[in-house]
């Protein structure tokens, strides 16, 4: 191989290394690394303000950086226990709002009869994902909630959070019943929710538990797809008393 052809070939293999996602150029963070908290809420507040269109997976760059926002890596900062828990929980809190935010804006996108079913399945299971490490970080901080004038307050504000990451299961589980999801989507959420069910059912309430647990049983038997009956299968006997 002569000298010009070696070099085209490599620029020919470098060039989609070296190229920029469109959204990172519109000032987002790049899908190449590993997204924190205040990554999400950059992101969030781009959409709304339409500098960055809302990503699909239909676009290349839209593709990459879904991968990346719906990444669980994306948790390493939050699991790091050699950081100081409220610089972790801060951290958090934000990736949990701009990803809230996000799914709020897919939501009304999709009640226009725009389909953005595959994006909603993607990041709804990031949200339970999300959830479930809200509880583990609820339960850390839990025992460091100093008992003064101001404890029960504290605890109020804790009682409210517990809910909210209830809520979480609760509405993807609605949104899973109510047909909003194609077949390849139904799949990715009832994994997400057998994967995360162990922490987040610690949350719920006994009402719920009940109600989950009738639902799963309906959709087990009407199901004929092996990974769906698996998925439910784990989830039932996760919620079946010891």
């Amino acid at each position: 191989m002569n000298r010009f052809v070696f070099l085209f070939t490599l620029l020919n293999f470098a060039s989609p290394l070296l190229a920029v996602n469109s959204f990172t150029k519109a000032g987002a963070p790049s899908p190449t690394r590993e997204w924190y908290g205040a990554d999400y809420i950059a992101i969030a507040e781009l959409v709304a303000a339409k500098k960055i269109p809302l990503p699909r997976f239909t676009d290349p760059d839209g593709s990459e950086f879904l991968n990346r926002l719906c990444d669980i890596q994306n948790f390493s900062l939050c699991k790091n226990l050699t950081l100081p828990l409220n610089q972790r929980l801060e951290s958090y809190l934000q990736l949990q709002d701009g990803t809230n935010r996000l799914l709020k804006i897919y939501w009304a996108e999709q009640s226009k009869g725009i389909d953005y079913r595959r994006e909603l399945s993607a990041i709804c299971s990031f949200t339970l994902h999300t959830a479930a490490l809200g509880v583990d970080m609820t339960e850390e901080f839990l025992p460091t909630v100093p008992k003064d004038d101001k404890y029960e307050i504290r605890m109020e504000g804790l009682r409210g959070m517990k809910n909210g990451l209830a809520l979480t299961f609760v509405g993807i589980e609605a949104a899973l019943s109510e047909g909003i999801f194609d077949p390849e989507g139904i799949l990715l959420v009832e994994k997400a929710m057998a994967e995360t069910l162990p922490r987040l059912k610690t949350y719920f309430s006994p009402d719920f538990s009940a109600e989950l647990t009738i639902k799963l049983k309906k959709r087990l038997e009407a199901s004929k797809d092996s990974s769906e009956i698996k998925y439910l299968n784990q989830m039932l006997k996760e919620l079946t008393p010891n």
